[in-house]
């Protein structure tokens, strides 16, 4: 239970009665304060099938990351989808508009952006998600319609899933 508050204080959802009606996405924010290596070949390999993006999809990145990615083609893999964007060397936390539209709907992957955007950029929504739920955002332009697989409302048993399988999905 301490889990699925968390997670809804940080705009996440844990039954399908907390999604509102209003679910366009303006802003998909990955990587904060920066996305890994790691991240970007799970990114890819979540997006190369897909034909384009619906919402902006915009990662932060740290200049070393940046220079691995290019080295392994990732980044101008990532680059051929329109509406992809990175930005190297700052956390979404410094970012405001223009990149942050005003009274946008964002969807992240950041429990730490989810806690300060709010105080920073007064979007409309924030809510968090995992990498593939980001990405179906991305995709769709809507906010992803998938509970987490921990939250109560998906357990089958009484026992609670081990941390580490809960960060795979944050």
């Amino acid at each position: 239970d301490d889990l699925n508050s968390a997670w809804k204080s940080l705009g996440g959802y844990t039954s399908m009665n907390d999604l509102d009606t209003e679910d366009n996405v303006d802003l998909v924010a990955v990587g904060n304060p920066h996305a890994s290596v790691q991240e970007l070949e799970m990114l890819y390999a979540l997006l190369k099938n897909q034909k384009r993006l619906k919402s902006k999809l915009i990662v932060t990145i740290g200049r070393d990351v940046l220079r691995q990615a290019e080295q392994h083609g990732l980044i101008n893999n990532l680059l051929q989808f329109d509406g992809f964007q990175l930005i190297q060397d700052t956390c979404w936390c410094m970012l405001n508009y223009p990149i942050v539209p005003h009274d946008a709907s964002i969807v992240t992957n950041s429990a730490k952006y989810a806690h300060y955007a709010p105080g920073l950029v007064r979007p409309r929504r924030i809510q968090i998600s995992s990498l593939s739920g980001c990405v179906d955002a991305a995709v769709s332009g809507r906010l992803p319609r998938r509970l987490p697989p921990w939250s109560f409302a998906q357990r089958r048993y009484s026992s609670s899933l081990p941390l580490r399988r809960f960060l795979l999905f944050l």
